[in-house]
């Protein structure tokens, strides 16, 4: 991966992160910042990025139930299967 391309993926997760912020964690609200994420991004940084997002909010004691397991919101989103 570039520079540019790291750049693109930190300003994208930004993007991303204000969406959620405005939107009360619901990333339903926010599919074209994560769609934007998930083409410019390697899959293993968007999952990253949105485990630590988990993670920080559980951290300041916001409510996890808004926030999805990581994978099952990319499933919902993407419409990526396993299988």
């Amino acid at each position: 991966m570039h520079n540019e391309q790291r750049k693109l993926c930190w300003a994208l997760k930004d993007e991303l992160y204000s969406c959620l912020n405005m939107n009360n964690e619901e990333y339903t609200k926010c599919r074209v910042e994560l769609s934007k994420l998930q083409k410019n991004c390697p899959e293993s940084w968007v999952t990253r990025f949105v485990d630590k997002r988990k993670f920080d909010k559980s951290r300041e004691g916001e409510p996890t139930t808004i926030i999805e397991d990581s994978e099952v919101t990319r499933k919902k989103l993407t419409g990526y299967s396993d299988k």
